[in-house]
């Protein structure tokens, strides 16, 4: 009997530890957050995936071709550097064609042009290097804060409805100073950010799902008649709207300020069409801190879907549980196999 009992507890403590084991596990909630944000070189290391396995020669023909024939000078330089990271180079016909493009797109009386069209309205400029060069500069100045201010003032004195949107983001713009210690970021962060969001919504590049995010946050009382004040220095913020309510949306421009400091102005303006919620930007700004300026690029190669992916990985603990669950499955399956197999065995050993 002793001998019987030693046995079968030789046989049945270790799938006991093991049940032991899985169910602490599991009592610790491992599945709760199942998904964590990957370091800065996880991040690296799955773009770099992606993209060797995404560009490759026949890529590189298809989509230069493409670029070529559109006459889109900004596809061509993003095609063209994603080609050469991965060691792909350009036929000499390839060079010729793009050298062409770049002298007819490029000259000095196309740009003028060009640019005149950008200052006078955004939505027409031909060219993300135009948006850069003849449209941010003013927007980033307090002048172009005071300008939409007075847009919307003009629409408020004629009783028509005011853009709050566009309101709103002016006085973060205006107002990012006062704004620094609610958010946490710098108050040129968060200038950046908000001149970025409004001239992304002029372009069309905030999607409906984020523009409807930015209504909600943009919905806070305003005291019109104080702005001037506000533009002359003799009222503070706190006398044109609720500073904490505003903080909020001063907080999304802070996440797309800091996009824009490791990427550039005009690429955040365009990424923005990959933003739905607070969430994504929170994700885009680590994208951006992994990827710095090839972030637009690696975005357009790739997908935002994936490259989205990359600031996410499974979380150790939620590994663990898995492993643990994989293990006590085959010990439990193992065990049983051995108790249904033993009759079975005897029987075929018996003479």
């Amino acid at each position: 009997m002793i001998a019987r009992a030693a046995r079968l507890a030789l046989r049945t403590v270790p799938t006991g530890l093991s049940v032991l084991i899985l169910v602490w596990v599991i009592s610790t909630n491992p599945f709760a957050r199942p998904i964590a944000d990957a370091t800065t070189d996880q991040v690296m290391r799955s773009l770099d995936l992606a993209m060797q396995g995404t560009v490759t020669g026949d890529w590189f023909d298809r989509e230069l071709a493409l670029a070529l024939d559109a006459k889109d000078l900004d596809r061509v330089d993003i095609v063209t550097i994603s080609a050469t990271g991965q060691g792909i180079a350009p036929t000499p016909e390839q060079a010729r064609a793009i050298d062409a493009l770049r002298a007819e797109e490029g000259g000095f009386l196309a740009q003028s042009r060009d640019c005149l069209i950008c200052m006078a309205d955004i939505e027409e400029c031909p060219s993300v290097r135009l948006i850069a060069i003849c449209a941010i500069p003013f927007e980033l100045t307090p002048g172009g804060d005071i300008n939409a201010l007075r847009r919307v003032a003009v629409d408020y004195a004629a009783g028509e409805d005011v853009d709050r949107i566009e309101l709103s983001l002016a006085l973060v713009g205006l107002g990012a100073t006062s704004l620094v210690i609610a958010t946490g970021g710098s108050s040129l962060t968060i200038k950046a950010g908000a001149t970025v969001l409004r001239l992304g919504r002029k372009l069309g590049s905030l999607s409906p799902a984020f523009l409807a995010r930015l209504r909600d946050l943009a919905d806070i009382p305003v005291r019109v008649s104080a702005v001037p004040g506000l533009i002359w220095g003799t009222r503070t913020l706190d006398d044109v709207t609720d500073t904490a309510r505003l903080a909020a949306l001063g907080a999304v421009a802070a996440d797309i300020g800091h996009v824009a400091s490791q990427t550039s102005l005009s690429d955040t303006i365009l990424l923005l069409r990959h933003v739905d919620t607070p969430g994504d930007a929170t994700r885009l700004a680590k994208l951006a801190d992994a990827a710095g300026p090839e972030t637009r690029q690696i975005v357009d190669v790739i997908g935002p879907g994936r490259a989205m992916r990359a600031t996410l990985r499974l979380a150790d603990e939620a590994i663990g549980a898995a492993v643990a669950l994989w293990l006590a499955a085959g010990q439990l399956l193992a065990s049983l196999g051995a108790m249904l197999a033993r009759p079975l065995l005897r029987r075929m050993i018996r003479p």
